[in-house]
């Protein structure tokens, strides 16, 4: 242009000036122009900045709306539509939740009215576009349905006469899952955009945390609940009252927990499986109460089992879980629960019930080692009474009537007999006998049979039980084939056999026989000496019974460990007493294994501190193998002592868990002496530290301490009978002389720590036998 204009002012000189005129109005247009073009962008990006900021605000208003919805879906949903249609173009609004293999919508509008809700399944090999945004999590704009039908992830699913054109899809998330969908659609070709997609997306995670917070809202509250029924659960499990009697309530509490499941208890027991409670309740000996092969897998394969059960449509009827009771590897019991009308069951249900299941184990397993200890008490006190029955002095043949009549009771028999050898003693005739009519006993008053008929032999006279086919002469009158014998024998010859009827005895029952048989193995042998010997030898024989009774619950061995020495002192003042330890082998802890140590004395002497010390021994070993916490196992054991016996006599305990590896020792005293730690270089301590004897006051609390024994440590458990040992002029040994006698001794090792307190004391009573029960445990730690 500047060269056109110099080659016209070159040309023509008398029309410059104009030229210049014309570029100056040039310039003027165009600097018009550039300021128009910057106002009318200046206007439209405020006009775009009002526009957003005004739908900030609204999403702003719709996020606090939906955020402030009461915690109801439906509430949640219509508050969703209100917002929506601010923004949005409804001529279709839907909101639904995806329900495991189903979507439902928790509101569908269609011309703004009302449709009713609708639920269906989503198959895995057609689900359209709601299945797609499930499946993808990604969002989807649609601008014409049937121009975009064969480009579209999924196909449409409308079946409607007037279907929509366009549409937007958006999935609502909780975190990185999709629980729900929004879907706005328009008749409009093109009614959405990018910016619009945008725009719902952020109401679909307003929506996403208000349907989320309200979920866990819920969760809370059933977790609140089922932390309450699982507490009164706990409460029930422990409390004293017998198991079976609580099984009743017990599958109530569970039912209520799962939202009212069926429920189903099971004991296994000696290769059983016994339905012990149901909730509805169930006659035992109905056919729904029989197990399943599901309970006999689980059984089999000790592996929890979850299944779900069709019904005639093809749906689930109700979901099964089935989980094994088990405790320090035994199979105890099953636990099933039932969850009917199709609910499945969240995972959570799943960990509570096996947590549940694993107190029930406990549980069995506490009240089948009660059973069977208080079985073995009740077996010791049996044979005790009959050495007592036994032992009688007099006529021998009044005594074993005696033990004869205890037999059928204790055994469970009809009848039972001893058979004794003849003057000639070739043959075996029919002695004292229990059970029979008079009429019976008569016609075998006269009868010989020969001891070849009971097989009589090497086997026989070891004492071991045994069943026979009955003579024909015994098995007419007695009106039984089968029996079981056990012989009487001195050792060295037969001197009788103990008959009775049956032949198919529980063990427990079969050593108890052959217990029974012993003390008439005694008795007859005791009546072939004179009658003052064997008065003199019966009583003997029944204290030392009742003394290999008392020392068969002391261990038979000594806990071993590496830096470690044990060591005991066990004497009573007279054939048995009230003293005792133990050492109980605990489940390992997190560092290698535990032993609990008990060391504790009956107020008492003799035969009923005896007992009583074997009480005690049953009832702490029950209660300790299934805590760890000493204070609590003392609680225990003092509850049970004051719920089960009726005896004015108490007990002082000191119990500790025994942790070697870490050197550690945890403890409760219930008013026992005590112990004393020594460790060279330092002065002795004394775990002073205790609570009130058990059987004196029922609610009694223990509190658990804990002790770290150095390295060349003793730490010596001792009962009064040591430290009260009294000399002959009154004198007292004294917890003094104890302490000079250990801090006086250059070789620290347990044993000799035990054998030099016993001789010591002994030297200072002065006499043969102590004056009280004597027992003392070292624990010595050399590195």
């Amino acid at each position: 242009m500047d060269l056109g204009l110099n080659f016209l002012i070159q040309v023509s000189p008398a029309t410059q000036a104009g030229g210049r005129s014309l570029t100056s109005l040039v310039s003027l247009l165009l600097a018009a122009a550039t300021l128009s073009a910057a106002v009318f962008l200046v206007r439209r990006l405020q006009r775009e900045r009002a526009e957003r900021l005004e739908e900030l605000e609204a999403l702003r208003q719709i996020q606090e709306a939906i955020a402030g919805t009461p915690p109801d879906p439906a509430e949640i949903a219509e508050t969703t539509y209100v917002m929506a249609a601010r923004l949005l173009e409804t001529d279709f609004f839907q909101l639904g939740v995806f329900d495991n293999g189903s979507y439902r919508t928790l509101i569908w509008i269609k011309d703004g009215d009302r449709q009713d809700n609708v639920s269906f399944p989503l198959a895995e090999d057609e689900q359209g576009i709601v299945g797609w945004v499930r499946r993808s999590g990604e969002p989807l704009i649609v601008t014409d349905f049937e121009a975009q039908r064969e480009s579209l992830p999924a196909t449409p699913s409308y079946t409607a006469s007037d279907p929509p054109v366009a549409g937007l899809f958006v999935p609502v998330r909780a975190g990185e899952r999709v629980i729900g969908e929004i879907i706005v659609q328009s008749r409009r070709r093109a009614a959405f955009s990018p910016h619009h997609l945008q725009l719902l997306r952020h109401v679909a995670n307003a929506v996403g945390g208000a349907l989320t917070a309200m979920g866990f809202e819920r969760q809370l509250d059933d977790r609140r609940r089922q932390l309450g029924l699982l507490a009164a659960l706990s409460r029930e499990l422990i409390a004293l009252q017998p198991l079976p009697e609580r099984y009743a309530r017990i599958a109530s509490m569970i039912s209520r927990l799962f939202d009212d499941s069926q429920v189903r208890l099971f004991e296994c027991r000696d290769g059983a499986i016994d339905l012990r409670a149901a909730w509805p309740v169930l006659d035992p000996s109905s056919p729904a109460a029989a197990p399943t092969p599901t309970i006999e897998q689980v059984v089999r394969e000790r592996a929890r089992s979850i299944r779900q059960t069709p019904d005639e449509n093809g749906g689930t009827r109700h979901t099964e879980l089935a989980i094994p009771l088990e405790a320090e590897d035994r199979l105890l019991g099953v636990l099933e629960l039932r969850i009917p009308d199709g609910r499945g069951m969240p995972y959570v249900h799943i960990e509570i019930a096996s947590l549940l299941a694993t107190q029930l184990g406990v549980a069995f397993s506490e009240m089948q080692a009660y059973s069977q200890q208080q079985e073995y008490t009740w077996i010791t006190t049996v044979l005790l009474e009959v050495a007592r029955h036994a032992s009688q002095p007099g006529d021998v043949e009044a005594a074993i009537q005696a033990v004869l009549q205890l037999t059928t009771l204790l055994v469970g028999t009809t009848w039972a007999m001893v058979l004794l050898p003849d003057d000639s003693g070739g043959e075996l005739r029919v002695g004292p006998m229990a059970g029979p009519r008079r009429q019976v006993q008569d016609r075998l008053g006269d009868l010989r049979l020969p001891a070849a008929a009971f097989e009589v032999g090497a086997g026989l006279t070891e004492g071991v039980p045994r069943g026979v086919i009955l003579p024909a002469a015994l098995a007419d009158p007695l009106g039984a084939q089968e029996g079981t014998c056990v012989p009487l024998s001195d050792g060295t010859k037969l001197l009788g056999i103990l008959l009775v009827d049956g032949r198919a005895y529980h063990e427990l029952r079969l050593s108890l026989l052959g217990g029974i048989a012993h003390q008439l193995s005694l008795r007859i042998e005791n009546t072939l000496l004179m009658e003052q010997a064997a008065v003199r030898r019966s009583l003997e024989n029944e204290l030392a019974v009742a003394r290999s009774i008392q020392e068969s619950f002391l261990p038979k061995a000594m806990p071993t460990y590496e830096g470690w020495e044990v060591g005991t002192v066990w004497r009573v003042a007279r054939s048995v007493g009230g003293d005792f330890y133990d050492f109980i082998p605990l489940s390992p802890g997190p560092e290698g294994p535990r032993w609990g140590v008990v060391i504790a004395d009956v107020a008492d002497k003799g035969v009923p501190a005896a007992l009583f010390m074997a009480l005690c021994r049953t009832l702490l070993r029950s209660v300790a193998i299934s805590r760890v916490d000493p204070g609590l196992t003392l609680k225990r054991m003092n509850d049970i002592i004051f719920a089960d016996t009726q005896t004015d006599l108490f007990v002082s305990v000191f119990y500790a868990v025994w942790e070697p590896r870490r050197s550690h020792l945890t403890y409760a005293n219930g008013g026992h002496n005590p112990p004393i730690l020594f460790t060279r270089g330092m002065h002795p301590r004394s775990l002073a530290e205790h609570g009130m004897v058990l059987g004196v006051s029922k609610g009694q609390n223990y509190q658990s301490h804990t002790v770290t024994l150095p390295r060349d440590s003793a730490l010596i458990l001792y009962t009064d009978g040591l430290t009260e040992a009294t000399a002959r002029d009154g004198m007292l040994f004294g917890t003094h002389r104890l302490i000079k006698l250990v801090q006086d001794l250059d070789n620290w090792s347990a044993d000799h720590l035990a054998h030099q307190i016993q001789n010591q004391v002994m030297q200072f009573v002065g006499e043969p036998d102590p004056p009280d029960d004597m027992t003392a445990v070292i624990l010595r730690r050399t590195a």
